[in-house]
């Protein structure tokens, strides 16, 4: 055997088998249902970058139903929940599978998540969401009618992140969730 093939043998058994995923995408995208969809199948801890807003941010600071706010939430408070799910990632990476459900607006959190990924041998997938803009102003105004959704991005906040979403830089499965993701996505999983 050669010494490469023997290197790889040696590398493929220090992996840990556990996958850390991110599901990205603009408001209304479908991120949460690709997210929970994902977790269940393949019996991981899941994150939600709105959840965790709501617990670490008080509530005075977020949008209210109905109302439109000039700022989606801070870059400061942003950080705030992307650091606390790093954190909590960290330490569940070695024991089970990780989704992570956020808009992943600026490149670096990917950055980020892939650096904790390689520190803890995990493999590191993302899922980009995207969607027609019909399609997602219908599902935001619908999750105002229902008021019920951990996301209060309505459409404005929505043009406010679409400015400033940079785009996924690395290697990703591009998910239409318009279209029969359910299906694409079990392909993709039988290849992980």
């Amino acid at each position: 055997m050669a010494k490469t093939e023997k290197r790889i043998e040696k590398e493929e058994k220090e992996m840990n088998k556990h996958y850390l995923i991110t599901v990205s995408g603009l408001v209304g995208a479908g991120k949460t249902t690709v997210a929970k969809y994902l977790a269940k199948k393949l019996g991981a801890a899941l994150f939600s970058t709105d959840e965790v807003r709501q617990q670490l941010i008080p509530k005075q600071k977020y949008l209210v139903f109905g109302k439109t706010r000039k700022k989606s939430y801070t870059r400061q408070e942003k950080n705030v929940v992307y650091n606390a799910i790093s954190l909590a990632t960290k330490h569940l990476l070695s024991y089970t599978d990780v989704v992570i459900d956020g808009t992943f607006d600026l490149n670096r959190y990917f950055l980020e998540a892939r650096k904790i990924a390689n520190r803890k041998k995990a493999r590191f997938e993302i899922i980009e969401c995207h969607v027609d803009i019909d399609v997602a102003k219908k599902r935001i105004d619908r999750r105002f009618k229902k008021k019920k959704d951990a996301s209060k991005a309505n459409w404005h906040i929505y043009k406010l992140v679409k400015k400033k979403y940079q785009g996924v830089k690395l290697p990703h499965l591009k998910l239409d969730t318009g279209q029969n993701w359910r299906k694409e996505l079990n392909k993709w999983i039988k290849k992980l």
